[in-house]
């Protein structure tokens, strides 16, 4: 196992809560309106039971789940015991990183300048211009939960043109020394394809390996996976993500 993936492992366990019984680690949104299972520890040849138990939670709760699953340590029968259940499979996303630093900063084109908010004071009202731009619903909500987070770990890069807010994407500093992951990544319609994707990416390098975080992942979809590529990420895993939404 690379160095890499063994990073990668030690996050997933221990960026969330090991659950009651052991079997899982549950990350949760400040509101805990909000779920996702990224490491199972069941091994057994059945997982339907499993599966079970945490829809039965979620059902009880009221909080929408998210179940990803990983290529490398994948768990047999574990995605149709998922579909089954009702979740909803998402694309397969390749789980990519970089671990040298960049030569030298990236300069900016004279039009353009990135902004980052990095606590909870921040003036956060582009952002939410910007999801509301790409369509994203309860952005409000959205809102106030990154507002929360920004607690010194995690940090949002915000592009602009001109004064124009066009587009933005997270940092977060994981739980696992050194590691950092990009997320988030959002432009307005109008602004796609102008590179600013790859200005925010950029901007996100540079503080990671300035803060000492030498390992800098993302989850990448086919769109972005190639931009990724060239700007020195390399392939690690692949990921899978499988959604459901309580039934009440």
């Amino acid at each position: 196992m690379s160095d890499a993936l063994r990073r990668l492992d030690a996050e997933r366990r221990t960026a969330g809560e090991r659950d009651e019984t052991g079997d899982v680690v549950r990350e949760w949104s400040r509101d805990r309106s909000e779920c996702r299972i990224s490491y199972v520890y069941e091994t057994s040849d059945d997982p339907t039971a499993l599966v079970a138990r945490e829809v039965a939670a979620a059902d009880r709760a009221g909080y929408e789940l998210e179940w990803k699953t990983y290529e490398h340590d994948a768990v047999p029968g574990l995605e149709r015991a998922l579909e089954q259940a009702g979740f909803e499979p998402e694309p397969v996303e390749s789980v990519l990183v970089r671990v040298d630093p960049p030569d030298d900063p990236v300069a900016l084109a004279d039009d353009r300048r990135i902004r980052v908010a990095d606590s909870a004071a921040d003036e956060l009202a582009d952002v939410a211009e910007i999801l509301r731009a790409t369509g994203r619903s309860h952005v409000e909500r959205q809102i106030e939960q990154l507002r929360a987070q920004l607690d010194g770990s995690v940090f949002v890069h915000i592009a602009y043109l001109g004064d124009v807010p066009a587009s933005c994407g997270r940092l977060h500093f994981g739980a696992t020394p050194g590691l950092a992951e990009l997320a988030g990544g959002r432009s307005k319609p109008e602004f796609r394809r102008r590179g600013l994707y790859t200005d925010l990416v950029n901007s996100r390098l540079a503080q990671s390996f300035s803060a000492g975080r030498g390992h800098v992942y993302v989850d990448a979809l086919p769109t972005s996976e190639p931009i990724l590529r060239r700007l020195g990420f390399r392939l690690v895993t692949r990921t899978r993500p499988f959604g459901y939404s309580p039934s009440h």
